[in-house]
Order: structure tokens, then C-alpha cells, then sequence
């Protein structure tokens, strides 16, 4: 059946992800239990929870990386739990992630890096591809003149920035982050967060985040899910959340931050 249906139109959103019933265990130990959430389509899913407790291996299984003993994963409707790989290839093309360290190519300099997806699955002329390239740096708050630098000249916040402008390149319809402000330091992280919402904005896509930056998920979060024990215990809005009485999420909430959470 091929990718989903996409469109030319620069304001076309996202698809919709849903989990439901995710079990996956590795060795006879349960990571997943059971998982069931809905992200919707066009908004900025937030997976919050304990570093160890089954966020990695969620994201894993969105694209397919990882197969579930038991559940769906529905993306546009489709199960790519069960496509075969050759179509699930081609769905992945409607993915775009940005890793936690960003996974640079250090051979490549920082247009090389961006333009790796246009070259390997699109057929664009070398001017087509270059202008994509430039304006997915100037997207994310780099100059032309960065896409001449290497990987190892640049700081964690901008190799995050060019992963994200190679994560957009073949303008996804789902947007995967893999603790997107981790090791950053603070006036860092506020640009990650301001550049995720503007892609959101930008592009329409579908964003999923995993992280235990509880700040963060707050700033850029249209739902926040809280995955305890390998499963979502509690989801909902920012507030929503903030006010849920479960004493997990309280614990949580409460264990990474000092005064209130300032909901934006």
C-alpha cells in the first residue's frame, strides 16, 4: 500500500499515533505492560516518566524499530507493528526524529548532514535539495554560513538544532524526539523548546517527545502522559496533569521541580 497520503500543501498536518495494548518484554522482564495512548494528530505529545521505565523503548516501537509481543501501533490508522519491512521502510519516510545526541555524521559537514535524507529517498535537483536545506537551517536559527562547519565544531545546542533541521527534511508527518533538551544548559534549552513549537507550528506535524524534563514538557506540551510501570497512569493537558492527585504523578511532579510549574 505504500506511505501514507501526503500533500504539497505547506499547511498540511499530521496523523494521528495510537498505542493500545503495547506489552513487550525482554528477557522475562516487563517494560511494557499494557500501554494505550492516543496522540493526536497535528499536537505535541509529551511522554514523561523515570529514566529505565520504558520511554526509549515506546518510541522504538512508533517506528517500528522494535515489534511488540502483544498490541497495535496504529499511524494513520495503519498497524506498522504488522507491515513488512519493505513497506515499513517506506513509512518511515513520514518520520522525521531528532536523537538525543543527534546522530551527526562527523564525515559530513552540516549541509551534508541535512541533505542525507533528500539525496537518499527524494529524486530533487542539487538547487531543489540546497533549498531545502538552507531555509531548514534558517528554520531552526542557523546561518548559511553554518552549513560549512563540521559536527565536531559545533556546540550540543547546535548539533541539536541541525538534527532537528535534518529531521524535517523530508517534511514528515510525525516528529519523534528522543529527550530533546537533554545536556543543555538553560537559555539552550528554552531555544529547543521555542524551536519546537515554531516546527509545529510551521509544519503541521504530529510531535511526540519523551523526556523527564518536567519543565520542558510543560512549555511545549498539548498533552502530557505519565508512563509508570509500562503503563500511561495519567494523561491530559498541562493543567490537567498538574492537578491529577495520583501519588505517582504527585511524587514525580513534585520530586522534579521547587515551587509550581508555570503553565505557557
Amino acid at each position: 500500500m505504500g506511505r501514507f497520503p501526503r500533500t504539497d500543501d505547506p499547511n498540511h498536518t499530521g496523523i494521528p499515533v495510537e498505542l493500545r495494548g503495547l506489552r513487550k518484554s525482554f528477557r522475562g522482564k516487563k517494560v511494557l505492560d499494557g500501554l494505550s495512548l492516543l496522540c493526536e494528530a497535528g499536537r505535541t505529545t509529551v511522554i514523561l516518566g523515570r529514566s529505565g521505565g520504558g520511554k526509549s523503548v515506546t518510541l522504538k516501537h512508533i517506528v517500528g524499530l522494535l515489534r511488540p509481543d502483544a498490541g497495535e501501533v496504529l499511524v494513520g490508522g495503519r498497524d506498522v507493528a504488522r507491515l513488512p519491512e519493505d513497506e515499513l521502510d517506506e513509512v518511515r519516510q513520514d518520520f522525521g526524529m531528532l536523537f538525543q545526541d543527534a546522530a551527526l555524521l562527523d564525515s559530513l559537514n552540516v549541509f551534508d548532514n541535512v541533505a542525507l535524507p533528500l539525496r537518499l529517498h527524494t529524486k530533487k535537483s542539487k538547487e531543489e535539495i540546497r533549498e531545502i536545506v538552507i531555509r531548514n537551517l534558517r528554520l531552526v536559527g542557523l546561518s548559511e554560513d553554518a552549513s560549512l562547519k563540521t559536527p565536531s565544531e559545533l556546540s550540543g545546542g547546535m548539533r541539536k538544532r541541525v538534527g532537528l533541521a535534518r529531521a524535517i527534511a523530508l517534511r514528515p508527518r510525525v516528529i519523534l524526539y528522543d529527550e530533546p533538551t537533554s545536556g543543555l544548559d538553560p537559555i539552550m534549552t528554552d531555544v529547543i523548546n521555542a524551536l519546537m513549537m515554531d516546527v509545529q507550528a510551521e509544519t503541521g506535524a504530529t510531535q511526540i517527545a519523551i523526556s523527564h524534563d518536567l519543565a520542558a514538557a510543560f512549555k511545549v506540551a498539548h498533552k502530557i502522559a505519565m508512563l509508570h510501570e509500562g503503563k500511561i497512569i495519567e494523561e491530559g493537558t498541562p493543567e490537567e496533569v498538574q492537578k491529577s492527585q495520583d501519588p505517582v504523578v504527585r511524587q514525580f511532579l513534585e520530586g522534579r521541580r521547587h515551587g509550581p510549574v508555570q503553565v505557557v
